[in-house]
């Protein structure tokens, strides 16, 4: 019996008890959404991966990716939006050259470095045909080609065309968001199969 109960019968104390079964449901539910999807997370799992293999600093890091992945056959099919965690378990050890760069700068973020993709933008076309992962250790950026499985000094090094290097800052905020919880994650990767063309589940 809660203190309520004790309290006349009102239209006053229904609206009461009504609110507070309702913040009491919704606390629960956002519990189990933020606890829940950080369980599951690509950070949380980031970590583990960094734990049990011992990977201290982005080198580590780009050694075990280029060692346990591979560029894609040039058949393969493309599914932007992977999760971290589906492209670290991607079956045929197969990725393109933004998921490796992904994988990449998800780990050494975790590390505590500051990471950002690299597009290689064609100065005829305008196009990417190539990316790569810039991670700053010190004051220094080092640049990271998973496909070429290399580090460059300069990232234009790593295509044969005309280059203009595209920085852009990895993770963003809404893919913090996503790479914080998995349950969000998976909606947002759900609605886009059913809304969006060429996305895979």
């Amino acid at each position: 019996m809660s203190l309520l109960d004790l309290l006349p019968e009102t239209s006053f104390t229904k609206s009461l008890k009504m609110l507070l079964a309702w913040m009491l449901t919704s606390g629960l539910a956002l519990f189990v959404f933020v606890l829940g999807g950080y369980w599951a997370s690509d950070y949380r799992y980031a970590d583990q991966l960094l734990e049990a293999h011992q990977l201290k600093t982005a080198n580590d890091v780009f050694a075990y990716v280029t060692l346990t992945k591979r560029p894609v056959d040039e058949d393969a099919p493309f599914c932007p939006g992977r999760s971290f965690r589906r492209l670290v378990n991607e079956p045929t050890g197969q990725l393109w050259c933004d998921e490796g760069a992904i994988v990449i700068a998800v780990m050494s973020q975790r590390l505590g470095l500051e990471t950002r993709l690299v597009d290689m933008i064609h100065k005829k076309t305008g196009i990417s045909g190539h990316t790569i992962v810039e991670v700053k250790t010190g004051q220094q950026w080092q640049a990271y080609d998973f496909t070429g499985k290399k580090l460059v000094a300069e990232p234009c090094d790593t295509v044969d065309y005309p280059c203009s290097p595209q920085r852009r800052t990895y993770p963003s905020m809404a893919h913090y968001a996503l790479l914080n919880n998995s349950i969000l994650r998976e909606v947002v990767q759900s609605w886009k199969s059913r809304h969006w063309s060429g996305v895979c589940q």
